[in-house]
């Protein structure tokens, strides 16, 4: 990640075995697609009511975090 503070813009720099890129916003933007990404998540309010769990119980960190990833990539392409 790199942030640029006279612009106020973060950047995502990806890279995996097939493709790189990144992705840069200003935090607004950025606060917009998180938000985005997880009203597509499958989750649930907690006992209290006061928190959203992401997932069902027992899912897999990595899978939810791979989600996400996808997401906000998709995101960022429109």
């Amino acid at each position: 990640m790199r942030w640029s503070d006279p612009d106020g813009k973060l950047t995502l720099i990806y890279e995996d075995d097939s493709t790189s890129g990144e992705i840069t916003a200003s935090l607004d933007e950025w606060l917009e697609m998180v938000v985005g990404v997880l009203q597509m998540m499958p989750g649930k309010l907690n006992a209290d009511r006061n928190g959203f769990a992401l997932g069902p119980v027992g899912s897999d960190p990595d899978m939810i975090g791979a989600l996400v990833a996808a997401r906000l990539k998709e995101s960022s392409a429109q």
